[in-house]
């Protein structure tokens, strides 16, 4: 049974939306060429790195066979031609890429590298780093077929019929389908030994380590049954896991893209195979699940959430992760048709069903069914549509992709062709509007994150370079985050004070990040991500700033407010010194000053010629208050201080009795007396401690005068 594939989309806004909400996708020119030939999209890898296309036209000077080739175009614009070589009339097929789009797989009966390939059957060919290489050994007269490649190009898995050489397969030339694996070092190796019956609807998991596939052979205890069944192997050699073990045929099944987990149907049931265990789901089929095995969606008349589902009609119900069941489609009536759901449980019907009031035409339309709330009507008043529906690998994809064949109102769609629809996070709109002629030829290709696709038109769209009617490739990719003005900066710019990042408006599609970050001269600041902060010692003369930053998986925008210098920051409000004739006094140093300014006052006079950091006391200053008046700046930021102290006129002795030696020494300096400590005898304070002075407390000498402290022995 083929896989069912379901595209999951993130729909962060449930609202009802119009179409055109969301900046418009940028077209970039793939197939180039100015000839009257097609060309069809084929691939586009991870991150859009390298999109893939197909054409009859000569591109390069190497294609000269006037046959369909497969080519590559990087993001710098280079084409490079990926099947080259082929000279008859046997056109490549199948191509698969590796993640980045590094390597590419086709098939061919083309003999590109005789040596190595010396039959006329189809053969596996890899176009890497290190050129062609030919992946499906052997020589016989039997075709070969891609299965796939881990993401990272490490392994490539092929099915052949014959009997490769070395590889103990005994089956060739019988008919039986084997697996085949060939890694980076050349070694090929029989995946599926032991199998008498073809294996088919074989996958590979995206890191290389297993392959999942169908046969009707019993290759396992548990497989009772001759129906076909899925089985996993590993890469690397190991026994084979039944993974649908139930009596019965496989009617459908989804797996994870690791394909560890896997749900499937067997007799109308639904059940999840996952680490070797298999568990009943419920009596429905499998419509889809997400990529990280949470969320199963499937249909079934069964009333699995009684409270909810009153009608014995098909409806949309998710499985959790948890077990329990949520009804997804609550108030449908008739049957809606899945068409795609996201990681959070978002749904998207079409339905003829009218759930909302603006529903009036009785026809066929789109609805979104939120995790809460009621459905939000996506094609309304379109009247008659058909909607062919994109689909993807089982990733998590940002973007449901639609063939629709009329013009939505307000979207900017006018040109009455089928155009390609895609409904994302904020928006529900043509992929490539504005185009003259169509864009809807399918596949539609798209990175896993949404963030680019593939479309054809016969437009030429004005300045890509398209000078021809035939259809071509464009890349459609919606805009980078855009603000609408810088952040703003509010606050004190000094140390202790606070700054506040003001919010900055921000356009974009998909944006899935928003930050703030502070940068000190141009240097982010480490966890300064807040958007309110307070300036610290280390800010002080140095420009501030804040950066925001959106996110979306085009780009990261940022916009930054407008710098402001922190003033500097003065250690202390006080001269350092003594008030003592003779002395020095010192005005107080800064942190973050480029430039100091000093200026001396006694009283309320500046003293002329006063300039200096430090000052020596006079006996001018005695019975006044001295001023050191600095100005420090860091630009156009400055910071002033007066930093004061008063000079005594006489030393008036003052009572140490029990202080310590240095603060009785402290306490004498700052009324103008000079003073020595002596070791005495005497009672009343501890040792150490100041009995006294010479002479007494009280006593009025002349500034500078020497007191004598006496200390207890």
């Amino acid at each position: 049974m083929a896989r069912i594939l379901l595209l999951l989309v993130v729909l962060g806004c449930l609202g009802a939306a119009p179409a055109n909400a969301a900046p418009p996708r940028t077209l970039r020119l793939v197939s180039a060429g100015l000839g009257p030939v097609d060309a069809s999209i084929v691939a586009i890898s991870a991150g859009a790195e390298r999109a893939f296309f197909a054409t009859t036209e000569s591109l390069v000077g190497d294609d000269q066979n006037a046959r369909l080739d497969y080519y590559a175009r990087d993001q710098d614009g280079v084409v490079a031609l990926i099947s080259d070589g082929l000279t008859g009339s046997d056109a490549p097929s199948d191509l698969r890429i590796s993640a980045s789009g590094a390597r590419a797989w086709f098939v061919t009966r083309q003999q590109l590298l005789p040596v190595a390939d010396t039959d006329s059957a189809a053969d596996v060919y890899e176009r890497g780093p290190a050129g062609l290489r030919l992946i499906s050994a052997g020589n016989g007269a039997l075709d070969a077929a891609l299965v796939g490649g881990a993401d990272d190009g490490s392994i490539v898995v092929f099915a052949t019929s014959e009997a490769v050489p070395g590889t103990g397969d005994p089956d060739g030339m019988d008919g039986m389908v084997d697996l085949f694996v060939r890694r980076a070092d050349g070694v090929v190796a029989l995946l599926t030994a032991d199998t008498a019956a073809p294996t088919i609807a074989a996958e590979v998991a995206p890191d290389g380590s297993r392959v999942q596939f169908t046969t009707n052979d019993v290759l396992a205890p548990g497989d009772d049954d001759p129906a076909a069944d899925r089985y996993s192997v590993p890469i690397a050699g190991g026994a084979y896991t039944l993974v649908t073990d139930e009596t019965g045929p496989v009617e459908a099944h989804v797996s994870t893209p690791d394909l560890v987990t896997t749900w499937f149907t067997v007799g109308g049931s639904t059940y999840v195979s996952s680490g070797g265990a298999v568990t009943l789901i419920a009596a429905a089929t499998i419509l889809g699940a997400t990529d990280d095995a949470r969320r199963l969606f499937i249909e079934t008349t069964a009333a699995l959430d009684p409270a909810n589902d009153g009608d014995a009609q098909p409806d949309v119900y998710e499985r959790r992760i948890d077990g329990t069941f949520r009804l997804a489609t609550p108030g449908t009536a008739a049957a809606p048709a899945f068409r795609g759901a996201t990681s959070e449980g978002v749904v998207v019907v079409a339905t003829t069903e009218a759930l909302v009031p603006d529903d009036l035409d009785g026809l066929s339309d789109l609805y979104r069914f939120g995790v809460t709330g009621p459905p939000t009507l996506l094609t309304g008043g379109v009247g008659s549509f058909t909607a062919i529906f994109a689909t993807s690998r089982n990733v998590a994809a940002t973007r449901l992709l639609l063939d629709l064949d009329v013009d939505v109102p307000a979207s900017g769609d006018v040109n009455g062709q089928p155009d390609a629809y895609e409904i994302g996070a904020e928006s529900f709109r043509p992929a490539a509007g504005g185009l003259a002629a169509g864009s809807s030829a399918l596949p539609i290709t798209l990175t896993p994150d949404g963030s680019r696709l593939l479309v054809t038109t016969t437009t030429a769209v004005a300045g890509s370079g398209d000078g021809d009617a035939a259809v071509d490739v464009y890349e459609a990719s919606f805009a980078a985050p855009a603000y609408e003005h810088a952040p703003t900066l509010t606050g004190t710019a000094r140390v202790g004070r606070t700054l506040t990042c003001g919010p900055a408006p921000v356009d974009g599609e998909g944006v899935t990040a928003s930050a703030t970050a502070w940068l000190r001269n141009g240097v982010p600041i480490a966890d300064a991500t807040e958007p309110v902060r307070r300036v610290v010692a280390a800010d002080a003369g140095a420009d501030l700033f804040c950066r925001v930053s959106a996110t979306n998986a085009i780009a990261t925008t940022t916009a930054d407010s407008p710098l402001v210098r922190i003033a500097p920051r003065a250690l202390s409000s006080s001269l350092t010194g003594s008030p003592i004739v003779g002395t020095t006094v010192r005005c107080p140093r800064f942190v973050g000053a480029s430039s100091v300014r000093y200026r001396w006052l006694r009283g309320a006079r500046t003293i002329a010629g006063a300039r200096s950091r430090s000052r020596r006391v006079r006996a001018a200053d005695l019975g006044r208050r001295l001023t050191c008046r600095a100005t420090a700046a860091s630009g156009s930021a400055s910071t002033i201080v007066d930093a004061r102290l008063t000079i005594p006129g006489r030393c008036v002795v003052p009572y140490v009795l029990g202080l310590p030696a240095f603060d009785a020494r402290t306490a004498l300096a700052r009324r103008g007396c000079r003073s020595r400590t002596v070791r005495a005898g005497g009672i009343g304070v501890l040792p150490g401690l100041a009995l006294g002075t010479t002479p007494g407390a009280g006593s009025s000498l002349r500034n500078g005068a020497r007191v004598t402290v006496r200390i207890r022995r």
